[in-house]
């Protein structure tokens, strides 16, 4: 009797077999990618931004911002759950919020964080770390100051001329005589005054301009630190003027004169006749006289003798001390 040789050949050629096989099979790689796609794991996203807005809740109803994440402005999210689920996740789909519930004034406040999925995914669930953070709320006020600027070092060459001097210096831009600064109420509340300050140390024969540095100073001249602070500009140009001062002549005006000098040869006094005047050099040296608003040459001969009159000052020229009316007094006409 002749043994029977085993054959898959003829096995698989058994079409029933074939079929249970195929069956078979299939079942295995299901249930291999099921397990995979079913297997729960973890994944973890470094770093991401945490942004907090107060829109939407009593905090920012009241009016009420954030000023500063005190210590930490960034955290690490895990995402746990089946592998199909996770593996799919992207730092896009991932938003992490903040519960603002206990917020109900001014001041600093441990705020619980809570992720949500851009993309809900079934099964999934976060964990954040740090879960809590100190946040500090307050109200932002906006304040104008005025802008002065400030040059402590800025000398005039000692080889200048005598009647030279340096002059108080001057914000170059309108726009910056005053300046708005915006801030914390709590941080506001220390601001006192603001100058431009010019840092550069040196002797200057003629006017220069700087580059100045906004300083800011509480009540007790103390700088305060710009972090806290939202400025339209941290410098300004500022100019250091020097100036040349001299003493000019005041010379009355008239209209209606019949003939030329008709109103110099009847004056008797003025009270002013010469006075101390400053400018830029090259204008004042070109200043001849300062002349005083025109009298009408007619009223004298009515009888009109004793007038008060303003100096008028050309553009760029100055007086250190304030002048008032002019007296100006007429002799009888003959």
């Amino acid at each position: 009797m002749k043994n029977k040789t085993f054959s898959f050949r003829k096995l698989f050629e058994n079409r029933r077999f074939s079929v249970v096989f195929a069956l078979v099979v299939a079942f295995i790689f299901w249930l291999a990618i099921t397990i995979d796609q079913t297997e729960v794991i973890s994944k973890t996203f470094a770093n991401i931004s945490v942004n907090i807005t107060t829109e939407g809740s009593f905090a920012g109803n009241m009016g009420l911002q954030v000023i500063a994440i005190e210590n930490q402005s960034n955290a690490n999210v895990t995402a746990h759950g089946p592998n199909s689920a996770v593996s799919s996740l992207d730092v896009s789909d991932i938003l992490i919020t903040a519960d603002l519930s206990d917020v109900t004034g001014a001041g600093t406040y441990p705020i619980n964080l809570e992720v949500q999925a851009g993309t809900k995914k079934t099964g999934v669930t976060f964990e954040v770390s740090p879960k809590t953070i100190n946040v500090t709320f307050d109200y932002v006020d906006t304040v104008e100051f005025d802008l002065q600027a400030v040059a402590k070092d800025i000398t005039l060459k000692k080889d200048a001329d005598t009647n030279l001097f340096i002059g108080t210096p001057v914000i170059n831009s309108t726009e910056y005589g005053k300046i708005s600064i915006s801030g914390a109420r709590a941080d506001m509340k220390q601001l006192s005054r603001v100058e431009a300050v010019i840092s550069a140390s040196e002797s200057i024969g003629e006017s220069k301009t700087y580059e100045a540095d906004i300083v800011l100073y509480n009540s007790e001249g103390k700088a305060l630190a710009k972090e806290p602070f939202v400025l339209p500009v941290e410098k300004v140009k500022v100019t250091v003027p020097v100036y040349k001062e001299r003493t000019v002549a005041v010379v009355p005006t008239f209209t209606n004169e019949p003939r030329s000098n008709a109103g110099a040869e009847r004056l008797k006094s003025a009270s002013l006749t010469k006075i101390a005047v400053y400018g830029l050099p090259e204008t004042v040296d070109e200043l001849d006289n300062l002349k005083l608003s025109a009298i009408d040459y007619r009223e004298i001969e009515a009888g009109k003798l004793t007038f008060t009159v303003r100096l008028e000052l050309p553009d760029g020229i100055y007086t250190k001390a304030e002048v008032g009316n002019v007296t100006v007094n007429f002799n009888v006409g003959h």
